[in-house]
């Protein structure tokens, strides 16, 4: 690998990635667009969207996609597993006004031959009370005519969030495992994502009082701590950590079996990371495999081979991660497991005022001020871009390193204030039908959001202005309409698509105004996924189009 630190960072931005990938609604995958003060309208299109999955284990998110219990009081994020491509680069918006693009390292994607997704099936069992069995799913292969060659293996990981004492989960990829190869040899890294939402504030509020944003409601329950020791016989931990990091131990153990059935023999090392969120639930998965009385090296159900694993030399590296546990946890984590915590100087996340941080400080100094948001501290671009400065002024050697800064182009995390931006910006989604494969499947997702979207928009009481006066059923007819055209463009011929289109839109546009825009964005998406004879910039030139890109 190239420098310890930075590359494990990288691989936390895979797990942001691979997370990205999954999200259905990419261009509002928090349900943000549809957020507006005084108006219940988000509030209903969740709603909306319980109803419009359930049942249907094509998809994951709130229990009830496979049959399980539903907690009615987190945000529902809606993912898909089967559209995982780390060799390409992945987008979401999560608030109006910013895209995020995640560009990965081709030093880790070059190597990586296939990817597979293990996930808790429906029907068999209820993943929140550990009584479910996780599955890997077939592997993806590298495409054909992909730079690269390597022999390394990635895997994505189910796990949940949200839950309060006992209460059922929302389900998502929560990391990933790479297999990483050296000739006869090779290493386990074991990956954990950080929290993931739009509005900051909103999940910060929710957050506190169980509610919102499942992630957040995660973070929030770190005050309680509990003894149990399925992670360590000694002091407690921080709650909704732990109970996050349990739903995801049987299909990270999953993985590991399938690892050493491929394999054969035991890696040379294991390696555990994750930022934010994820580092606290990678501390935790550490002390359970290395401290805890169930899955440590001597734990009754640690199954198959993995007793055989080098688990008393794991290496632990967290970035940007609050408190785990209590004093007497920490001395017993310290005395046992090694660990280099990485934390950028004014980041509140990583204050400890409650709890104790356990392994050895890796301390940054942001020589920049990000006020007034000290949440910047905190973005692992900027902990990135500063841990580079730094290992630069120790000496460290940093061949190979991609990215030493946010102005290079291959650096692995980017913030557009707009997708026409991140297209301008990104010659690797410029090319002819790439967009199309990228976004396959979006086209019949699209379908669905404007379907929730046709019902809780006819509510004259989720506007403000002229636009109450319209009809209800006008404005859910527009909708319904445009719905209805999209079955009929893959016929027309390729230069009156975008007029066809642009009808769509400007119908939408007539009764929504401004939430009209977004609206016609996705359907341009939409329209993407469906023609892959259509180039981006075709919209650009058509003035009703060109309008609504967002």
């Amino acid at each position: 690998m190239y420098h310890e630190l930075i590359y494990h960072l990288d691989l936390c931005i895979l797990a942001y990635h691979q997370y990205t990938q999954s999200l259905i609604w990419p261009f509002d995958p928090y349900y943000e667009r549809l957020s507006m003060k005084g108006s219940s309208r988000r509030d209903n299109f969740m709603t909306q969207v319980r109803t419009l999955f359930l049942g249907n284990n094509a998809y994951h998110g709130p229990g009830n996609t496979h049959g399980w219990a539903v907690n009615n009081t987190l945000d529902p994020i809606i993912g898909r597993y089967d559209r995982l491509h780390p060799w390409r680069i992945a987008f979401c918006s999560p608030e109006p006004g910013s895209w995020l693009c995640y560009k990965l390292p081709t030093y880790i994607t070059d190597r990586i031959a296939s990817v597979a997704m293990c996930s808790y099936q429906a029907g068999a069992g209820n993943p929140n009370n550990a009584t479910a069995a996780a599955v890997i799913q077939p592997a993806v292969a590298r495409p054909v005519g992909i730079a690269g060659g390597g022999v390394d293996r990635l895997y994505a990981f189910e796990g949940g969030t949200g839950t309060l004492n006992g209460s059922p989960n929302v389900w998502s990829l929560m990391g990933c495992v790479l297999e990483r190869h050296h000739g006869a040899t090779y290493d386990v890294h074991i990956t954990f994502r950080g929290s993931r939402s739009g509005s900051g504030a909103r999940a910060l509020t929710h957050g506190l009082v169980g509610k919102g944003n499942p992630d957040w409601v995660t973070d929030m329950d770190f005050n309680t701590m509990v003894q149990d020791n399925c992670f360590s016989v000694h002091g407690s931990v921080c709650r909704g950590f732990s109970r996050s990091v349990k739903t995801c131990i049987p299909s990270i153990l999953t993985i590991l079996q399938h690892i050493h059935g491929q394999n054969g023999a035991p890696p040379s090392n294991i390696y555990v990371t994750g930022h934010s969120l994820g580092g606290a639930l990678a501390t935790q998965f550490a002390t359970a495999m290395v401290l805890g009385t169930t899955h440590g090296p001597d734990g009754v159900n640690l199954p198959g081979n993995l007793p055989t694993w080098p688990w008393r030399n794991l290496k632990l590296i967290t970035f940007s991660a609050p408190v785990a546990g209590g004093k007497s946890f920490h001395r017993q984590f310290n005395s046992k497991i090694f660990c280099r915590r990485v934390v950028l100087s004014q980041d509140p996340i990583t204050q400890d005022k409650r709890g104790h941080h356990v392994g050895s400080e890796v301390y940054i100094t942001g020589e920049n001020t990000f006020n007034p948001v000290p949440l910047a501290y905190h973005e692992p671009m900027n902990v990135r871009e500063r841990l580079h400065r730094k290992a630069t002024q120790w000496g460290d050697a940093l061949h190979n390193v991609p990215g030493p800064n946010k102005n290079h182009v291959d650096f692995p995390w980017k913030v557009y204030d707009s997708f026409r931006a991140m297209y301008q910006a990104e010659p690797s989604i410029q090319g002819a039908g790439v967009l199309n494969g990228m976004l396959t499947g979006l086209d019949g997702d699209v379908l669905r959001y404007l379907g929730a979207i046709a019902t809780v928009l006819g509510d004259s009481g989720a506007y403000k202005t002229f636009i109450r006066d319209s009809k209800v059923a006008t404005r859910s007819a527009s909708i319904l309409t445009a719905s209805n055209r999209m079955g009929s463009t893959a016929a027309v011929a390729l230069a009156a698509a975008p007029n066809t289109l642009a009808a769509n839109v400007q119908l939408v546009r007539a009764q929504f105004g401004e939430v009209g825009k977004h609206l016609s964005f996705a359907l341009m998406l939409a329209e993407l996924a469906r023609n892959p004879a259509l180039d981006f910039n075709t919209f650009i030139l058509n003035a009703a189009l060109n309008e609504c890109i967002q």
